[in-house]
């Protein structure tokens, strides 16, 4: 952490420890996506490289979260974050609903736990843009 965020108040420090989690999250996923992108396929019945690419996807949001949380955050930005990962959020409930037959077990739990966790995130960040404007 840097001397900026201890001089913060709570409200700000709130907001950057959402951020600093929505980077871990990026980058697991990230991870587990490029690490296990031939099995993943198969649970999700869906062509190696759209694996691959979402495992891109995943790890250039990470790495644009943190450069956004080493600057100055403007509330549009914060606000276009916070929705992308609601919106991220259901979209994935919308597929595996919608698709819920093509996937495997595990493509179904990695999937929920995916979609679960972007609207967790992004609702704290909703919170936390909340707390903040409201210090």
């Amino acid at each position: 952490m840097d001397t900026d965020s201890l001089a913060a108040g709570p409200a700000e420090r709130f907001l950057r420890r959402v951020l600093l989690l929505d980077i871990v999250f990026e980058f697991v996923i990230a991870a587990a996506l490029l690490a296990a992108f031939r099995p993943v396929a198969g649970w999700l019945d869906v062509r190696e490289p759209l694996v691959l690419a979402g495992g891109v996807v995943f790890a250039v949001a990470g790495l644009l979260i943190w450069v956004l949380v080493r600057g100055p955050q403007s509330e549009r930005r914060m606000m276009a974050l916070a929705g992308a990962n609601v919106a991220g959020g259901l979209a994935g409930w919308f597929v595996l609903m919608a698709a819920w037959g093509h996937f495997e077990g595990e493509g179904r739990w990695l999937l929920g736990f995916t979609a679960d966790s972007a609207l967790l995130i992004g609702v704290a960040e909703f919170l936390a843009l909340r707390r903040r404007a409201g210090a």
